[in-house]
Parts: structure tokens; C-alpha cells; sequence
């Protein structure tokens, strides 16, 4: 898994070879990969109290729930720095010194959603 995010930055990174692994059942053939259709989902109002690793982790799964609605504060005044690049799955060397709400509230508006406005390292 680290090797299939961090392709890009690694010398080699590619897997040894493609493995699927149902979540759901620990099923490894393709019968047996259930993939059901992930409902939507509505975050009301939430508040992440820091984009730091999990907070990152937290951002780049959800950008992923097609269906997902609703009003998430991103709160960190922290900058993105060297030593962030290795634990932020969101983040690669040109994010050096950006805000990391901003950056998070980015990956959001580029997808269409939820609604951002990252200014004060909020986004709502």
C-alpha cells in the first residue's frame, strides 16, 4: 500500500505484482471481492482538528465517497514543512510551506465538494 501512493516519489516504487483483497470478507478471488456501492454520506457539521497525518488520511479517503455532502471546518494554522512529506498522503514537495487547511480545502474544491473557503484555516 505505501508503495502504490508513493509510486511517484519512489525509485521503483510500483507493487512486485496486483493484489486485491476484499476488506469485507478477506476474499482474494474476484467472486469474492465484494465491492458494494458506498451509500452517501453527510457529514452535517464537522470540525477536523488538525490536517497532520491522520487529518491528511482523513481528507484523502473522504474525497473519495462519491456522495458526500455537508460542512467540514478544517482547523490548522501550520504550514506544510519537510519533514510532513513523509507521513502526508496529500502532500508532495511543492506544498512546502502552504497551509495545510488550504491544502486539504484544495483537494475538496478540486473534487467539487464539500464547500470550502480556507482563508482563516477554516473551511465550511
Amino acid at each position: 500500500m505505501f508503495r502504490h501512493v508513493f509510486a511517484e516519489q519512489l525509485t521503483g516504487g510500483g507493487p512486485d505484482r496486483q493484489l486485491a483483497v476484499s476488506m469485507l470478507n478477506y476474499g482474494q478471488q474476484s467472486a469474492d471481492l465484494l465491492n458494494p456501492p458506498i451509500p452517501k454520506v453527510d457529514l452535517g457539521t464537522t470540525d477536523l482538528v488538525g490536517v497532520g497525518a491522520i487529518g491528511n488520511g482523513f481528507v484523502w479517503a473522504m474525497q473519495r465517497v462519491p456522495e458526500l455532502k455537508g460542512t467540514l471546518s478544517l482547523i490548522d494554522h501550520e504550514v506544510v514543512d519537510l519533514s510532513n512529506l513523509q507521513r502526508y498522503v496529500l502532500t508532495s514537495q511543492e506544498h512546502r510551506g502552504q497551509k495545510k487547511a488550504e491544502l486539504a480545502a484544495a483537494v475538496f474544491a478540486a473534487r467539487g465538494g464539500p464547500p470550502s473557503d480556507a482563508a482563516s484555516g477554516h473551511v465550511g
